[in-house]
């Protein structure tokens, strides 16, 4: 008898045992107030550097091209090279100034007529804007002349084609030809045109015969602005007129 219940006693203190060792299943109980949704997941050495995953909605770009940046009339003049600048370039202080908001006419005539400066006669109908500015060292008394001008269309192409349209390739046939602007006598130099400038010379002529006194001229499309200078002086004024316009075109956008 007292076998049978040290037997009986085994066995319950057995089942007790797997009871206890069952209750969970295995697994490892989920803290008071924890669902098993909200427990961390375990994602290894890489989980405190991985990405988390966003919500925000995602971001969309428009198709629509920016709009072209172009010169605005308010900005026109200062595109002009200052007199202390320019005068730093021909080596000479240029205290007069006259400056002009709409193109003069050339007294010239002809094929060649627009060979005597960005006027009136070589910017057609499209143009919308104009400043100019006509320095020299005083009124009455200079060595140097300097007449830059700024001439804006409605866009590029329209500042571009005009300046085609006015100073063709077809116009180096004008070397070496005279012109008559008022009492004055020149003679056509070089001229050279690429489509998006146009470059001349001309010569006074005294008596029929060269003189010193010549005008360099430098007209370039760049944007929607038609723009540049003509230099007279004494001597060669290429490269200095090259540098009044270059100066100007860094004032123009792209």
């Amino acid at each position: 008898m007292r076998h049978v219940l040290a037997v009986g006693w085994l066995g319950l203190a057995a089942m007790l045992a797997v009871s206890c060792g069952t209750e969970t299943g295995g697994i490892k109980p989920i803290p008071v107030g924890a669902t098993e949704t909200s427990a961390p997941a375990d994602h290894g050495q890489d989980g405190a550097i991985a990405s988390p995953k966003s919500s925000a909605p995602p971001v969309t770009t428009s198709l629509e091209p920016p709009t072209p940046v172009t010169v605005t009339p308010d900005k026109a003049e200062s595109i002009i090279i200052s007199a202390d600048d320019v005068g730093r370039l021909v080596g000479s202080p240029l205290t007069y100034e006259l400056k002009s908001t709409r193109p003069s006419d050339a007294s010239a005539t002809g094929k060649c007529q627009v060979l005597t400066g960005l006027r009136s006669e070589s910017l057609g109908d499209e143009w919308t804007t104009y400043r100019g500015s006509r320095l020299q060292e005083t009124q009455d008394r200079y060595d140097h002349i300097v007449w830059q001008a700024v001439v804006l269309f409605p866009d590029a192409k329209a500042a571009a084609n005009q300046l085609q349209t006015a100073y063709p390739p077809s116009l180096a046939s004008c070397q070496d030809s005279r012109q008559t602007e008022g009492d004055i006598e020149w003679r056509i130099g070089q001229f050279s045109s690429d489509g998006t400038s146009a470059r001349w010379v001309r010569q006074e002529l005294r008596d029929g015969k060269p003189a010193g006194w010549r005008c360099f001229y430098d007209y370039r499309a760049k944007n929607n602005a038609l723009f540049g200078s003509l230099l007279c002086q004494n001597g060669n004024g290429t490269p200095i007129v090259t540098a009044i316009v270059d100066r100007m075109a860094e004032w123009i956008p792209a």
